[in-house]
């Protein structure tokens, strides 16, 4: 049991840190310490290049729908952790499993379509560092 509380622990961590992102990314786009830009600008407007002010309008528009998405999804993915997934209700597993195997595929191809791979890389740290301890905790069901 000490394992499970572990990994639990981990999950809510890595589900307040994906929250705390998505607010950057919604609220903080257009700064200058919003990074996401320089590795997302590389591939469409090439190095060195900014997108004009309708491209960079959009960019914020889309960014801050994103960061709600995320803010959002990982709120519900936080409270089904800290309830059904806590008390080792199955369907609470499953459905977390189902919901990264649901996001990662997509958002993996797109990003590598368009050769952002800098955010593929960061979607696959991110499926690791949630599908670990999601296999680690599945005895526990």
């Amino acid at each position: 049991m000490k394992n499970f509380k572990f990994y639990y622990n981990w999950l809510n961590a890595v589900m307040v840190a994906m929250i705390a992102t998505g607010a950057y990314m919604a609220f903080f786009n257009q700064s200058d310490s919003f990074i996401f830009n320089s590795i997302v600008n590389t591939p469409f407007w090439g190095s060195g290049n900014e997108p004009d002010m309708a491209a960079r309008n959009f960019q914020g528009f889309i960014y801050g729908l994103t960061g709600a998405v995320m803010i959002a999804w990982c709120t519900l993915m936080l409270m089904v952790i800290n309830n059904a997934f806590k008390k080792q209700q199955l369907w609470a597993w499953k459905a977390l499993l189902i919901s990264v195997l649901a996001w990662f595929p997509i958002d993996e191809i797109i990003s590598i379509y368009y050769k952002v791979y800098l955010n593929a890389v960061f979607n696959l740290l991110l499926l690791l560092i949630i599908i670990i301890p999601l296999m680690l905790t599945r005895k526990y069901f």
